[in-house]
């Protein structure tokens, strides 16, 4: 079997009407701290501060064909769930006016539909409906966190880390 490797922009892997990324339950549950999170969006904002156009994110490997499908990722998940609870924090931000876009076209709801959501599975408790989608614990405190502060899942990562929200702090 030949392997071949291909960088492409980590929005790309969001990206698809029917795309999915499913974590498979023999890769560990999402455990990166704050700390994990705080380098990944400090590094972010240094590509943006010194107008370099990528980010080196490192591998995210992944089977199971184009990206028109579901992909299993196997390598990269830690990476790949921060990304993904960051655009979601960018969108509740949008949403609740604590921040605003310099670009018009930048709405959160189409943000939401492009990158986090399968638009066409309506039901919010069916995990299908997301783009990504985690091992079981961390899949039930993902899809809390689309809804109302409320019904977040307190002890869980993503939920520490999605309501450390460091877009924030560029305003």
């Amino acid at each position: 079997m030949k392997m071949k490797g291909t960088a492409i922009p980590i929005y790309e892997m969001f990206d698809g009407s029917k795309t999915k990324l499913k974590i498979p339950v023999y890769q560990r549950n999402y455990d990166w701290k704050v700390p994990n999170c705080q380098q990944l969006f400090d590094d972010l904002v240094d590509m943006v501060k010194e107008d370099r156009d990528t980010h080196f994110f490192g591998s995210i490997v992944e089977i199971g064909g184009d990206y028109s499908s579901k992909l299993q990722i196997i390598d990269g998940q830690q990476r790949l769930t921060t990304v993904y609870l960051l655009i979601l924090a960018m969108v509740k931000l949008l949403e609740d006016g604590q921040i605003e876009a310099e670009d018009p076209d930048l709405v959160a709801e189409e943000i939401e539909e492009d990158y986090l959501i399968c638009r066409h599975v309506k039901d919010r408790e069916n995990i299908d409906h997301y783009k990504l989608q985690p091992v079981k614990h961390d899949a039930e405190a993902l899809m809390k966190l689309f809804g109302p502060e409320s019904d977040y899942v307190g002890e869980s990562n993503q939920t520490t880390n999605f309501k450390f929200s460091p877009i924030v702090k560029l305003n």
